[in-house]
């Protein structure tokens, strides 16, 4: 039979909807408190082993977005924006996985994302301890739109690389196609859309870009 509420201490809450039971189960700890019903009413319940894959995938994410941040300050046609602008472009960036061979771009599409590759290791099936290193291709053909035309390789990108920033800010066609290689690759990405929703048009991206190198130029002359 519960306790008589009234020999016991209550704990008021400062808000209409409260929650409780987080600490416990972040930190592994006995409860500290016995939470009864006073009056009728329903709860939301979060299991254990729910509530930390969560905590554990928020923190995966936080550490894919403090990377991609990282890597935004050095992308040249961005290097004229403040740190509060590339903090809410980083937030705004959406993970992607892509699988062993899969495209994320083809020549001659429209250019609609940019991105930050953040994670290319994969752990080789069966040996645990085994990891591999996964990357991006980047191939061009002569002439886009001949699927039978042998493609060359331009370059390959890892982790810390970026692609897409150039054909998305110039609304122009994509220049090469990119596709995972070595394993599962993840990259961050924002859409044209996303990129005005955060900063603007893109053309006060590029006006701004070239004022900075603008400044940039004229401050080398002098010196």
């Amino acid at each position: 039979k519960d306790a008589d509420l009234t020999s016991q201490l209550l704990i008021p809450t400062k808000t209409k909807k409260p929650s409780f039971g987080e600490l416990a189960l972040m930190y592994d700890k006995p409860r500290s408190a016995t939470v009864l019903a006073t009056a009728d009413g329903s709860l939301w319940v979060l299991h254990r082993d729910a509530f930390k894959a969560i905590m554990m995938r928020l923190g995966d994410d936080v550490g894919s977005r403090q990377a991609a941040r990282r890597v935004l300050r050095t992308v040249d046609v961005l290097s004229a924006l403040h740190s509060g602008q590339l903090t809410r472009l980083g937030d705004a960036l959406v993970e992607k996985t892509f699988q062993d061979g899969e495209t994320i771009v083809r020549q001659g599409d429209a250019a609609e994302e940019f991105f930050v590759v953040v994670d290319t290791c994969n752990v080789v099936a069966g040996n645990v301890g085994d990891v591999v290193a996964g990357h991006v291709v980047c191939t061009v053909r002569r002439h886009a739109d001949k699927e039978e035309e042998e493609s060359k390789e331009v370059m390959r990108l890892t982790a810390g690389d970026f692609f897409g920033e150039r054909a998305l800010l110039a609304n122009c066609k994509v220049l090469q196609t990119a596709r995972a290689a070595g394993g599962a690759v993840t990259v961050m990405c924002i859409t044209r859309a996303g990129f005005e929703e955060v900063l603007g048009t893109l053309q006060h991206i590029n006006n701004a870009d070239r004022k900075f190198r603008e400044r940039n130029a004229a401050h080398r002359e002098i010196e």
